[in-house]
């Protein structure tokens, strides 16, 4: 009987301590038989930042088509060595094998081949064990919580250095992430201002600011941002583009008449005939309707629910005609027009960024961002194995997902947190955020019963 021998690459990652001194150990695992479980040492410095390392397998038998590779961790020391493993390559390209994970601990993993496989695809038993045994890994790992009631369930870990460090932020990461802020900070020499908790009382004290940093954007907004046509921009332009909807019909509750805007719109057209030909557009935040104000240095804040009506000129300019600052048409609520008052006019158009930035944040941001993608991403760690396909094409778009979720509940939204000191909306509005879930759940919400649902069609269908 022959000796067989199969050469296997192994490459460590090229960061910041993905090294290890730590002894690792290899077992080939095949559709016949498995190798002998073989300690990976070159009689020198293994496992180096960056570095590939060739071993060779010595088999009494052919061990047939490989299909996992069992790498072993074992300390040498009592705290342990973290090594982070990219890849291995059994007889050259033939068979490659993708960790690209750190292995902490004293720890055993099963590496399968990098072709992508949906469940129904694995025909040996041997497969479907790895698979499940993977899941049920995961499954302990990655629980449900509430974190309020209402609002979408999320990860049951507060701590996010529980998290496996796959899923955590790297610690070049987590350095950037520690410097970033007062670096931008100095680099607006705002930094002794970090901590101030007064109020600017005039647009002379916001404009000192404003000044530090002085870029051609920042020239351009502080020029333009008072003007009707800039107003319009930021819709289409800015942080929360999807507000803005097509109008054809104008809403009961704000009643503007072509008598009021016919002055802004083309001389010879009317309001109906604008929104016939799809130059009108009305933004309503009606979400905002009778949601508790925050108090702020002990005093109630205001917040308003407006409704704008803006009108595509013949210019493609985008320009607000018409703002109303509440949802209910009232004398007491006067619907405000660009030949009002100049001060009347832009007051109005500030109370409608104001409310803006208010729904983007607590709607846009962290509700439809932050909190729908944690649900998604808990989903696919609790039911898609590393060799699924969709897992390989969502898990590079989920990678921090947990860790900024449960750095954001621990400091921004929780009470007392950074959002809670400064938002008008109240407690950040963690309350809202079930506001609009109860009130709009049937788009919004996502089961994860539905999604395993999806994944068993893309396994059957895909």
């Amino acid at each position: 009987m022959g000796v067989y021998t199969y050469i296997v690459s192994v490459t460590t990652g090229d960061m910041f301590f993905a090294d290890t001194c730590d002894s690792v150990y290899l077992t080939l695992i095949g559709t016949n038989s498995q190798s002998d479980k073989k300690r990976l040492d070159n009689w020198g410095p293994d496992f180096s930042k960056g570095s590939t390392r060739q071993y060779k397998i010595h088999c009494k038998e052919r061990l047939g088509d490989i299909l996992l590779i069992r790498l072993e961790k074992v300390n040498r020391s009592y705290m342990g060595d973290d090594w982070f493993c990219s890849k291995l390559d059994c007889d050259g390209e033939k068979s490659y094998f993708p960790c690209y994970r750190w292995v902490t601990g004293k720890e055993c993993l099963e590496l399968r081949d990098g072709t992508a496989k949906k469940p129904n695809e694995d025909k040996l038993d041997i497969l479907k064990e790895n698979r499940q045994k993977e899941l049920d890994i995961r499954r302990s790992l990655f629980g449900w919580t509430t974190y309020k009631e209402g609002i979408l369930k999320c990860v049951d870990i507060k701590d996010p250095c529980k998290l496996p460090p796959e899923i955590r932020f790297l610690f070049t990461k987590s350095t950037e992430f520690v410097f970033t802020g007062d670096t931008a900070l100095m680099k607006l020499k705002l930094l002794e201002w970090q901590d101030c908790t007064d109020s600017w009382t005039s647009m002379e004290q916001i404009e000192k600011f404003f000044n530090v940093n002085k870029t051609d954007k920042s020239v351009y907004v502080q020029r333009k941002w008072k003007e009707d046509d800039f107003f319009g921009y930021q819709y289409l332009n800015g942080t929360n583009p999807i507000m803005i909807k097509k109008c054809k019909q104008i809403p009961s509750n704000f009643p503007v008449t072509n008598r009021m805007v016919s002055g802004f719109l083309d001389k010879s057209s009317s309001l109906q005939k604008e929104m016939e030909k799809g130059n009108i557009f009305l933004v309503d935040y009606q979400l905002l309707d009778d949601i508790p104000a925050n108090i702020i240095h002990g005093r109630t804040q205001y917040i308003s629910a407006p409704l704008c009506l803006l009108y595509k000129d013949t210019h493609n300019k985008l320009k607000p005609i018409a703002i109303q600052l509440k949802q209910t048409a009232d004398p007491e609520n006067p619907i405000f027009l660009p030949n009002d008052k100049e001060e009347d006019w832009l007051l109005a158009k500030i109370f409608v960024r104001s409310a803006d930035f208010n729904l983007f944040e607590l709607v846009t941001h962290l509700l439809r961002t932050h909190l729908l993608a944690e649900v998604f991403c808990m989903a696919t760690l609790r039911h898609l194995a590393y060799v699924h396909p969709l897992y390989k094409l969502l898990i590079p778009h989920m990678r921090y997902t947990l860790h900024i979720n449960i750095m954001a509940r621990n400091k921004l939204v929780n009470k007392g947190g950074l959002f809670d000191k400064v938002s008008l909306c109240y407690s950040i509005s963690i309350a809202f955020a079930a506001y609009v879930i109860n009130t709009y759940q049937q788009y919004i919400v996502v089961s994860e019963v539905k999604y395993v649902r999806l994944q068993f069609c893309l396994n059957q269908y895909c």
